[in-house]
């Protein structure tokens, strides 16, 4: 795929999240840091789309779930320890 070049102008706070960026994944220009940036949007939006995050109700009752198993593996235990 070719590079097309151009000027973009952004704001200073933008560059120092892409020079940060930049210097956190050892990258050496900040056109790597934006490419890599929006391979990472894309992937992430692409997680989101098929991950959606459950809504509260469904994380209680999968907390509950939880809970009661692990209430009903402790109570089972100590009912088949030796006296």
């Amino acid at each position: 795929m070719a590079k097309k070049s151009s000027t973009v102008h952004l704001l200073e706070k933008v560059w120092e999240e892409i020079e940060e960026y930049q210097k956190q994944n050892g990258l050496s220009s900040r056109n790597d840091a934006i490419e890599h940036m929006f391979v990472e949007r894309r992937l992430l939006l692409k997680l989101s789309i098929n991950n959606t995050i459950p809504k509260q109700e469904e994380m209680i009752s999968i907390d509950n779930e939880i809970n009661d198993k692990l209430s009903n593996a402790l109570s089972s235990a100590y009912g088949e320890m030796p006296e």
